[in-house]
């Protein structure tokens, strides 16, 4: 359904993303946040997407994706953002994806 969160796993060499995101009632949206942790700290999935979700609901930040989109390019649409420093109020500046 639309209100349900998703949750992905993206991993650079300086950083392990945990990202969450979910459409908008419309289906031409998904509103995201990111959590960014960095080699030298534990991951965490649970701490992670307590963050990501947090960040998701604390921020506007938001990308157009078709309705018929894959998860795999709805993936893609948020990384593309995110290394655009499109999330610039908690993204780290020199995320690269």
């Amino acid at each position: 359904m639309w209100y349900d969160t998703s949750y992905f796993y993206y991993r650079t060499p300086d950083y392990d993303v945990t990202l969450a995101y979910k459409r908008t009632r419309d289906f031409k949206n998904v509103v995201f946040g990111a959590a960014f942790c960095c080699p030298r700290d534990q991951f965490s999935k649970v701490t992670g997407r307590r963050i990501a979700e947090g960040r998701m609901n604390r921020y506007n930040h938001s990308a157009n994706v078709p309705a018929d989109a894959t998860r795999t390019d709805v993936h893609h649409t948020i990384l593309s953002l995110i290394a655009a420093h499109e999330c610039e109020d908690y993204s780290p500046s020199q995320f690269k994806y």
